[in-house]
């Protein structure tokens, strides 16, 4: 099994920092049979980034299960297999006007 850290992808968990960019090219890394560890005691801050108008998303593109990984949601994890996140009293603060969470076509995710 692959590992990746989003800190290998410019997180700075502290918090503040937007790590939404690093957090989910971690994700994306490990979408087929990785993990995706977090570090201890830090809080990874997620938020809309680019220019997504989250008020202008078409939910629908959810059930296409070809849809980018990388769709605008708080929570995406189209497609994704085999996949573990884990934490140790970490904390991932998601702020985002429209929660959408896209978890759709995936088999043997897990969230620690």
């Amino acid at each position: 099994m692959n590992i990746f850290k989003p800190e290998d992808y410019g997180a700075v968990a502290d918090g503040i920092t937007n790590d939404a960019h690093a957090f989910w090219s971690a994700v994306n890394a490990a979408k087929d049979d990785g993990m995706v560890i977090l570090q201890p005691n830090k809080s990874y801050y997620i938020a809309p980034y680019g220019d997504v108008e989250f008020a202008q998303f078409d939910c629908s593109a959810a059930l296409d299960n070809s849809s980018d990984f990388n769709q605008p949601a708080a929570i995406n994890l189209n497609g994704a297999k085999n996949l573990t996140i884990k934490g140790d009293n970490s904390t991932v603060l998601i702020e985002c006007p429209l929660f959408y969470c896209n978890i759709n076509f995936t088999e043997n995710v897990t969230i620690e």
